[in-house]
């Protein structure tokens, strides 16, 4: 048999020769031992091994070397053994993990959440086995979730490596036991019967003495358990039997147990109200309402009254007034506002400039009048404008660039006697000229030559209409700001100092003037089935434990069956087998739990194990 093996990311490398694999899967183990002679070391961690259109394969996880013997061993888990190594968790904010859908599609689904898709893929073919609402076990192992889910519908779980890829695939269970009958040779067994379990459990839950919550479970001789409830569905603890009405069993065929559950939770249930309770009004606090969170979760909150300010008139003077008159109200354009403190402002004249002038001269005023009124007003900044050169060129250079500037050149007439070389200019013809040698009429005239200047200038366009954006150049060209500068300091500058804590700052209490202000609540109107009322049920959970335990205890029944198939049969996780004892007439049956195939490269055997029901 060809095995495989593949780099990490599953480039083929080769074909191992002289090896011996080891393989175990299903509801355990999951892993695989691959020996090679160590001169034949080929493999690293992460390396592939597989054979193409089988199940046999895995990832290495592991190297083993044994000097002594000349071998190294490859160890690390099987397809099987990455899916186990994986956990379903609830998604963000849920309780479970909820599947339903064609049973190919949901394994698809579970890929995708345990992030696996890089190396597996479910098939695209419609398996026919439908998935109905299955909810996984929170943070449970992802194989043996998937080997559940698929055993309630009836259905195993098949992998094979298939042009790069794991394929998982479903398909419906195998029963063999029907129609295929194993000798010695094939199948042996050793069963234990119990034919006297608990068919009478009591369920002890929380509470003390006589005040404990207690209640009878009653099973038939087959282990079916007897009605414990009024009705189907109970609401709280009036809906139990708490008497023995419905024990089958007695005297010597009664075994009786007992599930000691002190801590058992209590199951909440909300029944939607039809009609307005007689404590509506006085009690309105104990229903509830049904909402969603933001994240579309679904939960019960307590009816809350409407609250409302009610704000009463005071016809006397409160005795906290002087320290507390901020928490009365005053009523001011038709609006409840706090009492405020009276302020009483005072303005002192600056003699000198204050420290923090440069940061906060703002905070400091002087005195404005048009000659009708007047008024303080704060100190404002110094506006002015400058060029700050540009150094990458604007977003709207090509159709804005007129609006930006250069350093132009432009001329005035010269007020200066001395004379300098290659400074002033004359005009002529709409034309300045630069003089290159004095002037002889310099000494009288000087005042009918020019100097030049620099000014700011906006930049123009270029081209025959001059319309087109000159190339921008970086250090050439400027953007006009504007900003603010601190304001000389002058002696008339005033400081505002305020007083609010002093005696005098409180303000005189006047009757009929202030307010005090209290909550009023208003109860809700009842809306038919809008609310819900809570009945506690302190039994439901016992039950669900005490139920559980008498199923324990009916298949308690301990079965080993040794099975040895012909090698040209293949039978998969989850297939049932089965066989008759031909001198006591029992009969048993099991479901395969794991495979254990050993493959070289000219011989390949298979090993199953059971464990399952009989019957």
């Amino acid at each position: 048999m060809d095995l495989t093996f593949a780099n990490e990311e599953r480039e083929d490398i080769g074909v191992l020769k002289g090896y011996s694999l080891d393989l175990a899967y299903g509801r355990s183990e999951n892993d695989f031992e691959l020996m090679l002679p160590l001169k034949k070391h080929c493999l690293k961690e992460g390396y592939l091994i597989y054979v193409e259109n089988e199940e046999y394969g895995g990832i290495v996880d592991r190297i083993e070397v044994a000097e002594d013997e000349k071998e190294i061993t490859y160890k690390g888990r099987t397809w099987h053994g990455i899916i186990e190594s994986k956990v379903i968790c609830p998604s963000d904010g849920q309780d479970y993990m909820i599947v339903y859908g064609e049973a190919n599609k949901v394994l698809q689904q579970l890929i995708e959440v345990l992030d696996l898709s890089e190396l597996f893929e479910a098939s695209e073919f419609d398996s026919g086995i439908e998935i109905i609402a299955y909810q996984f076990p929170r943070y449970c192992c992802a194989y043996n979730a998937m080997l559940d889910m698929l055993e309630l519908h009836n259905a195993k779980l098949s992998l094979i490596y298939k042009m790069g890829k794991v394929v998982l695939s479903a398909s419906n269970i195998v029963d063999y036991s029907l129609d295929e009958e194993f000798d010695d040779d094939v199948l042996s067994f050793v069963m234990e019967k119990n034919y006297r379990p608990i068919n009478h459990l009591i369920c002890l839950g929380e509470g003390d003495l006589k005040d404990r919550k207690v209640i009878h479970l009653f099973t038939d001789e087959n282990g079916g358990v007897q009605p414990y409830r009024f009705k189907e569905n109970p609401i709280n603890d009036n809906d139990y039997i708490f008497d023995k009405r419905n024990q089958l069993l007695f005297g010597r065929n009664e075994v009786v147990g007992v599930l000691d559950e002190a801590s058992s939770e209590t199951t909440d249930n909300y029944v939607l109200l039809n009609m307005q309770p007689n404590d509506w009004s006085s009690n309105y606090e104990s229903y509830f309402i049904h909402e969603f969170d933001d994240e579309g979760i679904d939960k019960f909150t307590e009816v809350k009254a409407e609250t409302v300010d009610d704000y009463k008139l005071l016809s006397t003077k409160p005795s906290d007034w002087s320290a507390n008159f901020a928490e009365y109200y005053i009523k001011v354009d038709g609006e409840h506002k706090n009492v405020e403190a009276i302020e009483i402002i005072e303005w002192e004249r600056l003699k000198t400039k204050p420290s923090d002038w440069s940061n906060n001269y703002s905070n400091y005023y002087y005195w404005y009048s048009d000659g009708v009124t007047g008024e303080h007003r704060s100190v404002d900044g110094v506006n002015y404008e400058k060029m700050v050169v540009q150094t990458s060129q604007p977003t709207d250079w090509f159709t804005n660039y007129s609006s930006y500037y250069f350093n132009g050149t432009k001329h005035k007439k010269n007020t200066s006697k001395t004379w300098k070389k290659n400074t002033y200019y004359t005009y002529s013809k709409n034309k300045y000229s630069l003089l290159k040698k004095r002037p002889s009429d310099w000494a009288k005239k000087y005042k009918n030559y020019y100097v030049s200047y620099s000014e700011p200038m906006n930049v123009v366009g270029t081209g025959a209409k001059k319309n087109v954006a000159p190339k921008w150049k970086p250090a050439s060209y400027y953007t006009k700001v504007s900003d603010t500068k601190t304001p000389p300091f002058q002696t008339y500058y005033l400081k505002k100092n305020t007083k609010t804590t002093a005696p005098e700052c409180i303000p005189t209490f006047s009757t009929n003037k202030y307010y005090e202000k209290n909550e009023k609540r208003i109860t809700p109107i009842f809306s038919k089935n809008t609310y819900y009322k809570i009945e506690h049920d302190n039994f439901a959970a016992l039950i669900e434990k005490g139920i559980e335990q008498l199923k324990e205890s009916y298949n308690s029944d301990s079965i080993s069956i040794n099975f040895h198939p012909d090698e040209e049969m293949i039978y998969d996780i989850g297939d049932i087998v089965g066989a008759t004892d031909n001198t006591t007439g029992i009969s048993v049956y099991q479901s395969i739990s794991k495979k254990i195939v050993k493959v070289t490269e000219t011989k390949k055997t298979i090993e199953y194990e059971t464990g399952g029901t009989s019957e």
